[in-house]
């Protein structure tokens, strides 16, 4: 059998009775989010916004739905009467759905999401200005390093303290060595070079 690719194509694969149940969880479910979008996410039906706030799907004996942990926990003492665990909740089929319970819970999920959404919103805009005040601070310190490099710079060309010792302790050239490195120099002046 081929994946449902919509919502629409997932009911229209179960038998009449149920996919009137389906068809109303999925319109309680519209009622409450209408701005959320429909789709398909681990095989079932999935109402997301920032991320997904529901799912639900169909059973041989009942209708799942998958509000996540935190729909399950905020309302776990109003979900007594049914078969529920840490992220599902299971309504019978042929008995009628709770439609105020999961217009509540989709509600729930709803706000859950927006303010999930506002603090990784909120991150992101903190991460960004602190790339932005890291740069500032690095073009700042690159200004005022900038005369200490070319100091730094500056005493690495003198020789060092050891260095001056060496050279006292290296005799002065001969007159002969001077005067062969001065026609040394004068030659390949001549030469061009």
């Amino acid at each position: 059998m081929k994946k449902p690719s919509t919502v629409a194509e997932y009911i229209a694969g179960f038998p009449a009775s149920t996919q009137k149940q389906l068809e109303e969880i999925r319109a309680i479910i519209r009622k409450a989010a209408p701005g959320a979008e429909e789709v398909i996410s681990y095989g079932m039906p999935g109402y997301r916004l920032h991320s997904v706030l529901v799912w639900f799907g169909g059973y041989e004996k009942h209708i799942g739905f998958y509000p996540s942990n935190t729909g399950i926990e905020a309302f776990k003492d109003a979900l007594g009467g049914y078969t529920f665990s840490k992220g599902a909740v299971q309504f019978p089929l042929g008995k009628p759905l709770p439609k105020k319970l999961i217009t509540e819970i989709v509600k729930f999920r709803m706000l859950f999401d927006q303010e999930i959404a506002a603090v990784k919103q909120a991150a992101k805009a903190a991460k960004k200005m602190a790339a932005q005040e890291a740069k500032a601070v690095v073009a700042k310190a690159g200004k005022k390093a900038a005369p200490a490099a070319k100091k730094a710079a500056a005493q690495s060309k003198k020789p060092s303290t050891p260095a001056k010792k060496a050279a006292k302790k290296v005799p002065a050239k001969t007159a002969s060595a001077k005067a062969a490195t001065a026609k040394n120099a004068k030659t390949l002046k001549a030469k061009g070079r």
